[in-house]
């Protein structure tokens, strides 16, 4: 735009009224969005064509302000973002709105009603920016990893024709204990000093489950675990070979030392029932993976990460769990 018909667009604005202010904003908005969607990706390209594998692939235009490309090969076309979990996703100008929701944690209906779309999308929505996220674990933890494990009651949110009555939330009448049929273990693994943070939602607690989950995560010449008295993390110095410090006073470990503890984890722990059963009112177990890795996105940095970020990890670009 030239800047004198700038300069008279300017001064009509004066002259709108209060609902044609918000229809511009509403638009400018819009475009804002859309823009920030284009520049994230601007700068990726496929490593491969998605349908025959060929590294062979040319630029070929544009679509919706994405680069599009051509496989040589077998002329299959695809963008940056294809076959990701947002990638046929409508309304990409909203994706800013809606991933400062997210870093602000905020509920659903309140998410809605703040980007302008139906309660249904905002759902759909929440799990497919989580569904990348899952993977994102650390490598491997360099220095103490605090581990232990907590339990969230099983939930059937949101599911129908259920052949058992509902629950309505009480842990009476369940008996003693933890059994599998009303609880879901979940194992996270804290790395003292860093916000390094590795979860899963297990089986069982068995000593083979707690080895398959932490195998890849530690290295018996970086990682000292440390965890509590538990028969779970028992084969830990013997199968992995990892130096292992159990954090409480028992015939375990007669000699207690204040630099082995569980403190951050299970810190952690009471955040995330805060967050889980608290903030978001209880979620359905078959989604519990998605909101622990949303979780690990709200605590990777202090001041919190930016909404750009959230795409990027919708995305299935790395953000959190990296080494700094």
């Amino acid at each position: 735009m030239k800047s004198d018909a700038f300069a008279a667009l300017l001064d009509s604005l004066s002259t709108l009224t209060s609902s044609q202010r918000e229809q511009v904003e509403e638009r400018l908005l819009q475009i804002s969005g859309r823009n920030k969607v284009q520049e994230i990706v601007q700068g990726l390209r496929p490593s491969a064509c998605t349908a025959c594998g060929s590294v062979n692939l040319v630029k070929n235009g544009t679509a919706r302000g994405m680069q599009r490309y051509v496989c040589k090969d077998c002329k299959h076309t695809t963008n940056p973002i294809s076959h990701s979990p947002i990638a046929r996703l409508h309304k990409k100008e909203k994706f800013q709105a809606y991933a400062k929701c997210m870093a602000a944690g905020l509920p659903l209906r309140e998410t809605a009603r703040i980007v302008g779309i139906a309660l249904s999308t905002a759902f759909r929505w929440r799990h497919r920016f989580l569904q990348s996220v899952v993977a994102h674990q650390p490598e491997v933890i360099e220095g103490i990893l605090e581990v232990d494990e907590t339990y969230f009651r099983i939930s059937h949110k949101g599911q129908r024709g259920l052949d058992e009555p509902r629950s309505n939330g009480s842990t009476k009448g369940l008996g003693r204990g933890r059994s599998r049929k009303h609880w879901q273990a979940v194992l996270v693994g804290r790395a003292r000093g860093t916000p390094l943070t590795l979860d899963a939602v297990m089986p069982s607690m068995s000593r083979f489950e707690v080895e398959r989950a932490l195998a890849k995560h530690l290295d018996p010449n970086q990682t000292i675990v440390c965890c509590d008295g538990s028969t779970s993390f028992e084969n830990i110095p013997t199968n992995l070979k990892v130096p292992t410090k159990v954090a409480v006073a028992s015939y375990k470990s007669p000699d207690k030392c204040p630099t082995y503890h569980v403190q951050s984890v299970n810190s952690y722990h009471s955040e995330l029932k805060k967050f889980i059963n608290g903030d978001l009112k209880g979620v359905a177990t078959k989604n519990l993976p998605h909101y622990l890795a949303w979780k690990r996105l709200l605590k990777w940095e202090k001041e919190g990460l930016l909404p750009e970020d959230y795409i990027r990890s919708a995305i299935g670009l790395q953000v959190i769990n990296t080494k700094r």
